[in-house]
């Protein structure tokens, strides 16, 4: 696997120390809106930045992962994981070893651990999938491979569950899971074969120790992918049969899905999509809960095309779903329905223009309070969802900046919520802001 280090006017001791001091102070000055000034979460490079990825443990520290790929050469590409205290310390990049690229991360006790893949060295990401682990102390532990034999675009979903976790990942040659205990073993096994075809994965945390997992797959051959397939698991045992939750008619395909804790067990998210009789082309955003899989909402904005689903949740029965909604000439708009208290889902809607090559993301902090958050015109911006709200609060730009792209959100236990990104074209670096109510 070709490595890619950092360019060497940044790795000297003394500017690196500049630079975190510099970090830190920025990241406690307030801005407007309860964000903070956007501050440098990683240098430079002088390849492309993939992710970031964010995640908080329960003590406040907030990990975050990227990897650094050459877009010309694919294989040649590197993760690195940084790390913010809840005192707004920032670690220096570390390079993740043995891997080619972040699947998913989360934390288990104080280790941030890092679900990756890997490929012999000169072949794309990812033939095996493994997870490791950051200490607090900076130190990465032995790799643990959870799954070899892989082919293809990987995807790869982990879940914190307290004292165990979850790890979930899907390639054209099947699908996989991998559990620990509270001894933090791991335990694995294949979860569908390549007949599944999986055309995408996700993997959700439900009340009392339950886990879902889900992905969409159709046959070998069946044109596009036409279900939502769904495997439980309990407080002592990983997810272990699947089922087809979700079939949606013959003349139609699904092309995103997402799914998230609701009222009684999982929802599922879904972007349907299909031709008419003229051949014009339609797509919509569907919804419903799983244990009541045949009562469906369908959510439509005339003149659109859908993508870029993401889904949300509290785990109290308050949901976002949002999306890009997008005309035939490339102009888009962030559409979002909110679902408060395991109530009906509202009408769609519009939280500000997207950029075409974007997709918004959502967040649900443990009290209730939300946020979107997306890319437009090259500026970050935010919008707030107050507890039991039906509406958000006017949009606020984040970060005026003409060149952010790939943006993450997430909240910690205390109510703080960290946006990431990457920034720039040449030399992009890794920028982020922090939220405060």
């Amino acid at each position: 696997m070709g490595r890619t280090p950092w360019r060497p006017g940044l790795q000297r001791t003394a500017a690196l120390a500049l630079l975190l001091a510099a970090l830190s102070a920025a990241l406690a000055e307030p801005a407007w809106a309860g964000w903070s000034r956007p501050a440098q979460f990683a240098p430079s490079v002088s390849l492309d930045i993939l992710g970031p990825q964010l995640a908080f443990s329960p003590g406040g520290t907030a990990g975050m992962a990227f990897t650094v790929q050459d877009e010309d050469n694919p294989a040649t590409s590197s993760p690195f994981a940084v790390w913010r205290t809840a005192s707004g310390k920032l670690s220096e990049p570390r390079q993740i070893p043995g891997a080619g690229e972040v699947l998913g991360l989360a934390w288990f006790g104080r280790s941030l651990q890092l679900l990756v893949g890997d490929s012999p060295v000169g072949q794309t990401c990812c033939s095996t999938a493994g997870v490791v682990g950051l200490s607090a102390s900076g130190r990465f532990g032995a790799p643990k491979r959870l799954a070899s034999g892989l082919a293809g675009a990987t995807a790869g979903q982990l879940v914190g569950l307290g004292h165990r976790m979850l790890a979930a990942v899907a390639t054209e040659r099947g699908v996989w899971i991998g559990q620990t205990g509270s001894s933090g073993r791991w335990s694995t096994h294949r979860l569908a074969g390549a007949g599944a075809e999986p055309q995408g994965l996700d993997a959700t945390a439900l009340p009392h120790g339950r886990t879902a997992v889900a992905w969409v797959g159709g046959s070998a051959n069946a044109v596009g992918s036409r279900s939502i397939y769904v495997a439980n698991g309990a407080s002592t045992s990983a997810p272990r049969r699947s089922h087809a939750a979700i079939t949606v008619p013959a003349s139609d395909g699904i092309d995103e899905m997402g799914i998230a804790a609701g009222p009684g067990g999982a929802t599922a998210a879904w972007i349907e999509s299909w031709y008419d009789r003229r051949g014009n082309y339609h797509s919509v955003v569907v919804t419903a809960d799983l244990a009541h899989a045949r009562r469906t909402t369908t959510f439509a904005v005339p003149g659109t095309m859908a993508s870029g689903l993401t889904f949300g949740a509290d785990g109290q029965g308050d949901q976002v779903i949002a999306w890009k909604a997008c005309t035939w000439n490339a102009t888009c708009s962030v559409r979002a329905v909110v679902r408060s208290g395991g109530k009906s889902f509202g009408r769609p809607l519009r939280l500000g223009s997207i950029d075409a090559t974007e997709a918004p993301t959502v967040a649900f902090s443990p009290s209730g309070d939300a946020l979107a958050g997306w890319i437009g015109s090259g500026h970050v911006m935010a919008a707030e969802l107050r507890p039991r709200a039906t509406r958000f609060l006017s949009a606020h730009v984040v970060s005026s900046t003409v060149y952010a792209s790939n943006l993450s959100l997430t909240f910690g236990p205390a109510g703080a919520a960290i946006a990431a990104w990457s920034q720039g074209t040449f030399a992009p670096d890794v920028v982020g802001a922090v939220f405060r109510r």
